[in-house]
């Protein structure tokens, strides 16, 4: 197994939804989905959030598993993707922060997503979309299942 680029993985993760969103399980913090034993969250009942799953799509991207939400509040559409297998390289050109004792890394893709990168249980999940405030991405990637 190679280790595909965050961009490698942002281009497929951006291209959209091609299939329904995962149930969500009643009242439940996360979707009914995973990969690799890390579940998506389920950001319309959580942290106020208010961001319903609206589609899904996998691909296997140089012999790995990703796996996208995508998430649609007020008209904006972000995409949270876990990549199965060990983590990602962060790019060198990363910005680092920190929420929550969740350390992540943000940047931006060539077609202007902003992007916060970071692990859950050992694996690599990213979050994008055009969001006028990068602190959003920060917000929802902090998530936390209590």
């Amino acid at each position: 197994m190679s280790n595909p680029s965050v961009i490698d993985v942002l281009r497929r993760s951006t291209a959209g939804p091609d299939a329904p969103p995962p149930p969500e399980q009643g009242v439940e913090p996360e979707l009914a989905a995973q990969l690799d034993g890390v579940h998506f969250p389920n950001l319309a009942l959580n942290g106020g959030f208010q961001w319903k799953a609206v589609g899904e799509r996998s691909d296997r991207l140089d012999g790995r598993m990703t796996w996208t939400v995508f998430y649609e509040h007020e008209g904006d559409l972000v995409s949270y993707t876990i990549v199965g297998g060990s983590p990602l390289e962060v790019p060198a050109d990363a910005e680092p922060r920190r929420k929550d004792g969740l350390d992540m890394a943000l940047l931006r893709d060539e077609h202007g997503h902003d992007v916060a990168m970071f692990e859950r249980d050992g694996r690599t999940c990213l979050i994008s979309g055009y969001v006028e405030q990068r602190s959003t991405l920060v917000r929802l990637a902090a998530w936390t299942r209590g």
